[in-house]
């Protein structure tokens, strides 16, 4: 098992831990071999792209074919029971278990804690990775998740470290099991977003609000403890106000700077029921920065459906996202104010 250097010192961040790099680079490579993964898995999906000259942000959506021909095969047969030992479908003890015979995994430690990384068998990009702790343990967004995160980029510092939420309803996938997606070389629509409202403390961070359809802060820092610090400030307001209140984070390096991305999530706001249609399933952290992810579009209304998000998908998703925003621009402005 690799030992990943626990240190983390932002003028470092741009050396890239090449045995890391060459395993997971192999790790990939082999899943097509093996037929884990296949090309289809990833040219499979339809991709558009919308600019907005308003916001000067190219939003996209996939359309997953992959999944949703996926599902439709599977539907009416019995789910293969957990394998022994494992409590949920991404505990390790899944490996070489039925349907997962060709599941393959690469095990480290991040801050003495044992991890394993594993390939999604349904990737929105290539290179797409599930950082998962071996230990079955609650999913939490924290200064000691945020930690762990920042351990792995810190090796790998052209990836993204991207976490769901740790609220059922608000943005999360597998509450039960603590994990990270982490993607190669990726670029998001929210990386594109423009600052507004930028405030810095005794020239640390630089803490700014998102022009986006969702609340969105930005933490701009030279080192890992000025990150935590803020990040921490943050999390403790919004948790301050509702304990349900959760966070979708997205973590990058980026022009020397370790760059935070806190997307402010709560259950009570969610899809209106005339978008339904287009995405009946919770929207997790890669919609949430601007790239919805749709099934295949079905039923007497496919046609409608298909057109509408052609034609009309930048509205549609701004929408969206725009229903899940849980503070209008006032209660935002106060609230950075207020840190």
């Amino acid at each position: 098992m690799m030992t990943l250097n626990n240190k983390i010192d932002c003028p470092t961040y741009s050396q890239v831990n090449e045995e890391l790099d060459r395993q997971l680079d192999d790790l990939y490579l082999r899943s097509f071999t093996s037929g884990y993964l296949s090309k289809n898995a990833l040219e499979g999906n339809d991709r558009i792209h919308f600019f907005d000259v308003d916001d000067e942000i190219t939003y996209r959506i996939q359309i997953n074919h992959v999944r949703s021909n996926y599902s439709k095969a599977m539907a009416g047969t019995k789910k293969p029971a957990l394998p022994e030992g494992a409590k949920c479908p991404i505990c390790i003890e899944n490996v070489g278990a039925e349907g997962k015979e060709n599941l393959e995994i690469l095990a480290f430690n991040l801050k003495q804690e044992e991890f394993f990384i594993q390939l999604t068998p349904f990737p929105l990009y290539h290179h797409h990775f599930v950082l998962i702790t071996k230990e079955h343990r609650p999913m939490e967004v924290s200064v000691d998740s945020f930690k762990k995160q920042l351990m792995f980029l810190h090796q790998m510092p052209h990836y993204v470290v991207c976490s769901n939420s740790d609220r059922e309803g608000a943005g999360a996938s597998i509450l039960s099991h603590l994990h990270f997606q982490v993607f190669k070389q990726l670029h998001l629509p929210i990386f594109e977003a423009r600052e507004r409202q930028l405030k810095t403390k005794n020239n640390e961070a630089e803490v700014s609000v998102l022009d986006f359809p969702l609340s969105v802060v930005k933490i701009k820092a030279n080192s890992e403890e000025i990150l935590l610090k803020s990040f921490d400030s943050i999390l403790s307001k919004w948790r301050s106000q509702n304990e349900r209140n959760s966070f979708n984070t997205v973590l990058r390096f980026h022009e020397q700077k370790l760059e935070a991305y806190l997307i402010f999530r709560h259950p009570d706001y969610t899809t209106p029921t005339h978008l339904l249609k287009y995405k009946y399933e919770g929207i997790g952290v890669i919609e949430a920065c601007g790239e919805g992810i749709f099934p295949t579009p079905e039923g007497e209304e496919e046609m409608e459906i298909n057109n509408d998000i052609r034609n009309e998908g930048k509205e549609i998703l701004k929408e969206m996202l725009s229903h899940l925003n849980p503070l209008n621009e006032h209660q935002m402005k106060t609230f950075l104010s207020d840190i």
